[in-house]
């Protein structure tokens, strides 16, 4: 579809930087993962070789322990270094950035130019540079649902808005995560209703006699 008005641009920028941002968020927790079993492994080392300094144990099985833990985080740390978790992690962050700007651009501008075409065609080549087609075609799939559900809870939250100022049954309505959620509380938001009453209408108070109450002290 082709991108011919800045309504579009700007829509079509918002998802794709979204899907940049999960791309990044899931690389991060992935490395985060193998960083912290190399944490917890050199950490259950050390102490094991301080106990055993400090109960002086000799036993020759106890010598092997060491240098397998240690093997180990050898092995993981050359994983992560094989797959390139920070690299990787630099360049998302990068396109991110620089999506983020055009993204600005556009929302700030008044006319499609020239100049924001030029960097919207440059946005779309970073994204195409920074992630695989499959993996590019699972995260762009989780931001068009997610963009979906944010406008779909906004539209449904302004509605609300004008219900309750008119004292109408304001419909009940949830964060959607994935589209099993949406379909369950579309179904369901019949069933779901709350009473509200309207704004305009005021509570009168009960007058108060300060004369009374400062004669009673």
């Amino acid at each position: 579809m082709e991108k011919n008005n800045l309504d579009l641009i700007r829509s079509d920028l918002k998802y794709k930087r979204d899907c940049l941002h999960l791309a990044h968020e899931t690389l991060k927790q992935e490395g985060d993962f193998y960083q912290k079993i190399i944490i917890f492994t050199s950490l259950a080392s050390g102490v094991f070789e301080s106990i055993k300094m400090k109960l002086e144990l000799t036993d020759p099985a106890l010598e092997l322990l060491p240098i397998i833990l240690t093997s180990f985080v050898c092995g993981i740390s050359s994983y992560v270094k094989f797959k390139q978790y920070a690299e990787r992690q630099e360049v998302l962050i990068q396109s991110t950035t620089i999506l983020t700007n055009t993204l600005n651009q556009v929302r700030n501008a008044d006319e499609l130019t020239e100049e924001i075409t030029t960097a919207y065609n440059h946005s779309l080549e970073l994204l195409e540079m920074s992630l695989y087609p499959d993996v590019r075609k699972k995260f762009l799939k989780i931001s068009q649902r997610n963009m979906e559900s944010i406008i779909k809870n906004e539209n449904r939250y302004f509605d609300n808005i004008e219900k309750v100022r008119k004292g109408l049954e304001m419909n009940k309505y949830d964060s959607d995560t994935s589209e099993a959620d949406t379909n369950e509380a579309d179904t369901s938001e019949e069933n779901i209703l709350i009473n509200t009453s309207p704004q305009t209408e005021k509570k009168v108070l009960e007058k108060i006699d300060e004369n009374s109450e400062y004669n009673d002290l």
